[in-house]
């Protein structure tokens, strides 16, 4: 009985141990962008094509700029 509640308190003290060293989420706003950054804009940003039955194939093309002064990195894109 006595070996169980030592290792009770062992994995009770890890998993806050752990639960500690995690980050909070900070509130509020989040900093403003310098003014030189980069700054998507894309012009129709959502489309409905309706139902796509499965197995068809749909084609849409969005057209996306960069409204800022520095390089836009896209790194990755997928459907919603």
């Amino acid at each position: 009985m006595r070996v169980r509640s030592i290792r009770v308190t062992l994995v009770a003290a890890a998993l806050l141990a752990c639960a500690g060293s995690v980050p909070a989420e900070e509130g509020g706003t989040p900093a403003p962008a310098p003014a030189d950054a980069p700054r998507i804009v894309v012009a129709q940003p959502t489309l409905d094509l309706g139902v796509v039955r499965e197995g068809e194939t749909v084609r849409a093309e969005f057209i996306v700029e960069n409204a800022g002064r520095r390089e836009l990195r896209i790194l990755r894109a997928k459907p919603s």
